[in-house]
């Protein structure tokens, strides 16, 4: 291979802007790595770096103004697969030639390469200047290949890409050439619109609503909270559910969002790289079945101050609020919404089991419904095209109404079941106790277990007044407890 080397300096020379030649009597000695050199040959290669919005600095690929997320690792594979690439050297100063192994370049990179691929050194990259299109408190961007759909309150409209004053993450152009279609999200004439009228009846535009939020990638001040998916049969922890419907609502989601989707069955709050998965695009950060026993209290500070990121032998990131992805859980088991902290960090939908019921008769109740497999092959483009425009209409009408509350709820009373008993939630409801009214406990008590547990030596009055504690904090009322002649007495208020 035939080089030209670039005078830097006297008797010094550069060549492939990677390393540092220096000429003496005795020929040509590899001195070190060229770093000017090397970042001139990642911005050749299209590595940039970016800034978030707290000043933190992250590194991209950019081809045109699509651009990628890349890390340290990468930017030194991309310098080292020029450097395997290389044979013997043939380096040509002023007429006349040098041979240089290409063990001897090796060499030098492999001593020199921590000097180089570290944070410090390689924020002297290039500022990618062009602002990251992201969506807007008023509009929600959804990529296909021929084209930009914006979604706003008043509808959504196609656009070119030269439209865009900005440039977009790779992974967020879906590889699909849309025909939009409004009318979808009034009908929702699909196979998923008709899905989820049947898993919320009435309140399906609740589900639509949810939907949209999750899909509307801005964090509004006013407006954090966690999408949560429940089921709304009244059930125990012990014998939960499943199967409404919620897995295919979080794939649905997955199919027009950038998503990151943890295992909550194994998600723990305490491991440090809970959130490694996350990336700068990532649109959409999913705990599916969370388990039983999480309080919601750990996701408080993910939902309102943004996501703390720390990926193993990586250095650690915070995406800030505006800029981290929606988080959405599901559950089997209602979380614990008590107080008004909880409470206004959730927007919780609960699924009927209209599939349910009819997986006793099919192991495929969708298949069996619907006659096709959900996102799959059996989907012609004009089902996919329904698909589409159905979820960005969600968003549309998020957008527009905000997000709309369902009218009736099970949450309430599952969470009652769940953190008491089956039987507590009937006898207790049967009572409507009346708020400020004082209350025997003891006769309450006596004529609890008489009925569901007359046998039961271990249950005993305390743990009757547990349950009324749970009761009244499920309901966010106080409890006030007395006793007078050996009788325990207790009051509800409202707080």
């Amino acid at each position: 291979m035939n080089i030209e080397a670039k005078r830097i300096g006297r008797d010094v020379y550069t060549i492939l802007s990677i390393f540092t030649i220096h000429r003496n009597n005795s020929g040509l000695t590899v001195k070190r790595l060229y770093r000017d050199g090397i970042l001139q040959k990642l911005h050749e290669l299209g590595f940039w770096k970016s800034t978030r919005d707290n000043g933190e600095c992250f590194f991209i690929k950019a081809e045109d103004n699509i651009i990628a997320p890349t890390s340290i690792p990468q930017l030194h594979d991309a310098i080292q697969e020029i450097i395997n690439s290389l044979s013997d050297v043939t380096c040509i100063i002023d007429q006349q030639t040098y041979e240089i192994k290409k063990e001897e370049l090796r060499e030098i990179f492999f001593a020199q390469q921590h000097l180089v691929f570290n944070e410090s050194f390689l924020l002297g990259l290039k500022t990618h200047a062009t602002p990251i299109l992201h969506d807007t408190q008023r509009e929600a961007y959804f990529l296909f290949r021929n084209g930009v759909v914006v979604a706003t309150k008043s509808g959504a409209q196609c656009i070119r890409y030269s439209a865009l004053n900005a440039c977009v993450w790779r992974s967020h152009i879906i590889e699909h050439n849309i025909k939009f279609d409004p009318g979808v999200i009034k009908s929702l004439g699909c196979h998923f619109g008709r899905f989820l009228q049947n898993v919320m009846g009435n309140d399906v535009k609740s589900l639509l609503s949810g939907m949209g939020y999750a899909l509307h990638n801005y964090n509004t001040p006013t407006v954090r909270k966690a999408f949560i998916l429940n089921d709304a049969a009244l059930t125990t922890s012990r014998v939960p559910q499943g199967g409404t419907g919620k897995g295919l609502i979080l794939q649905a989601l997955s199919k027009i969002r950038e998503t990151v989707s943890l295992d909550g069955k194994r998600f723990s709050p305490e491991d440090k790289f809970r959130w490694q998965r996350v990336e700068d695009s990532t649109q959409i950060l999913v705990i599916d079945d969370l388990r039983e026993g999480i309080p919601f209290s750990v996701f408080h500070s993910a939902i309102t101050e943004g996501l703390d990121v720390e990926k193993k032998g990586m250095e650690a990131f915070k995406l800030p609020p505006l800029q981290s992805p929606k988080m959405v859980l599901s559950s089997n088991n209602a979380l614990d919404g008590e107080g008004n902290t909880n409470r206004r960090r959730q927007f919780v939908i609960e699924l009927g089991d209209f599939y349910v019921r009819m997986a006793a008769e099919t192991d495929e109740p969708i298949k069996k419904h619907h006659g096709c497999i959900f996102f799959s092959d059996e989907w012609k483009k004009a089902e996919w095209d329904r698909f589409y425009s159905l979820m960005i209409g969600c968003v549309s009408l998020y957008l527009k109404k905000g997000l709309i509350h369902p009218k009736r709820s099970n949450l309430k009373t599952n969470r009652l079941i769940q953190r008491t008993s089956h039987e507590f939630a009937l006898f207790i409801a049967s009572k409507s106790l009346k708020l400020n009214d004082r209350h025997d406990t003891t006769v309450l008590y006596e004529e609890f277990k008489a009925m569901y547990r007359p046998d039961d030596n271990t249950f005993i009055q305390r743990n009757f007044t547990d349950w009324l504690k749970r009761y009244a904090e499920i309901n966010d009322w106080e409890l006030e407890i007395s006793r007078s002649n050996g009788h325990g007495y207790f009051t509800i208020k409202s707080r």
